[in-house]
């Protein structure tokens, strides 16, 4: 049996981090093959010097969080475990990969997995997410670039090293087009891996407990809009519906419905909602294929310089979703959103996974 590696984040505690990397991993090893995900938590990104005052105060205010508020502090490390839970149960990891030049020696191929591993940030960089470190087989499956313009000094950093890649892919149009304009190699667009298995695959997660007793609404904001929150708890006053929010910022602990979570009860819980709330692009993916009611929020506004809406955009368009993509100044449509025509997705979804999975299996075999 031919051994992987994988090269993704997994020292962030994000539910899409996490459940991207455990689809990855269980698409690779349905193939015939080993699968360890390598532990990014050893990796120290170059300019990070740059960044220790600002890591200093936030850690500084995260303090402060815990010491005045003890709601937060527990929700958090309840979430902390959960997540711990779930690397355990769930996750192949290797975390002896140091130093990276005797993974060579281990391993048949290395595959860069999906997330925004590719993006561009002004001040970090580790050319260990463009595999600098081996000489073995390369492979990109979905990583996310993020944003609509690479940065001049990433080029030079990054071309010659994307270059060596034996099969590259991005995770949405968007990220593919702008590699495209600096390397002269194919590069295709794929599907976020937590599409390569079926809804049914994921349901696998979803036990009976107190969620599927009571109706509620429920939201998950990356982002604490103001506007958006407002909102969401209008319409759940409207319906008379409880609303849970998951503990991802320390203003929500004014919440009464302020929930702790991993990736695991992530899926609980968005499976037994009544309807769904988000402004995360994982976020939106699990409502897909939980065939929910839910409405997607704009994280970013369309002139923003940080502007990360295209994965969104990208995939509603391929499933004929678009407007279930609404920001503050068109958000009375969604009243009138209506069902979603989830035999119509469905079909789109099924004829894209194939092409995502061609390229993969392909690329692992060739």
């Amino acid at each position: 049996m031919k051994k992987t590696a994988t090269v993704t984040w997994i020292k962030y505690n994000n539910f899409g981090t996490y459940l991207q990397a455990y689809a990855l991993q269980q698409v690779i090893r349905r193939e015939g093959y080993d699968n360890d995900i390598l532990d990014d938590s050893l990796i120290i990104e170059e300019g990070v010097q740059n960044e220790r005052f600002l890591l200093f105060r936030r850690q500084l205010g995260e303090w402060k969080c815990f010491v005045t508020n003890r709601k937060y502090s527990c929700l958090k490390k309840k979430s902390e475990r959960a997540y711990q839970d779930f690397q355990r149960k769930y996750l192949k990891i290797n975390t002896r990969i140091l130093p990276l030049e005797k993974l060579d020696s281990q391993y048949d191929m290395f595959i860069c997995g999906s997330d925004q591993i590719w993006f561009p940030h002004i001040n970090i960089y580790s050319p260990y997410y463009y595999l600098d470190f081996t000489q073995k087989k390369k492979i990109a499956y979905a990583p996310s670039v993020g944003v609509c313009d690479y940065p001049k000094e990433f080029v030079l950093k990054t071309r010659p090293l994307l270059e060596r890649f034996d099969y590259l892919s991005a995770r949405e149009e968007q990220g593919a087009q702008l590699l495209a304009s600096f390397l002269e190699k194919p590069i295709c667009t794929v599907l976020d891996p937590t599409l390569l298995l079926e809804g049914e695959v994921w349901k696998r997660f979803v036990k009976e407990g107190v969620q599927e007793k009571e109706k509620y609404v429920l939201c998950y904001f990356l982002t604490p809009n103001v506007w958006y929150l407002n909102y969401v708890k209008e319409f759940a006053n409207r319906f008379h519906l409880p609303l849970k929010i998951f503990c991802t910022h320390p203003s929500y602990v004014a919440w009464e419905g302020c929930i702790a979570a991993g990736p695991e009860e992530f899926l609980n819980y968005i499976y037994h909602s009544e309807y769904f709330f988000t402004d995360s692009f994982h976020g939106s993916i699990f409502s897909i294929l939980f065939e929910k009611r839910f409405c997607t929020f704009k994280r970013f506004t369309d002139s923003s310089k940080e502007n990360q809406n295209s994965r969104i955009l990208h995939l509603f368009n391929l499933l004929g979703l678009s407007k279930y993509f609404v920001g503050e100044s068109d958000a009375g449509r969604i009243e009138g959103l209506g069902q979603i025509d989830y035999s119509s997705v469905k079909e789109k979804l099924s004829t894209h996974r194939k092409q995502s999975l061609d390229y993969l299996v392909n690329a692992l075999k060739n």
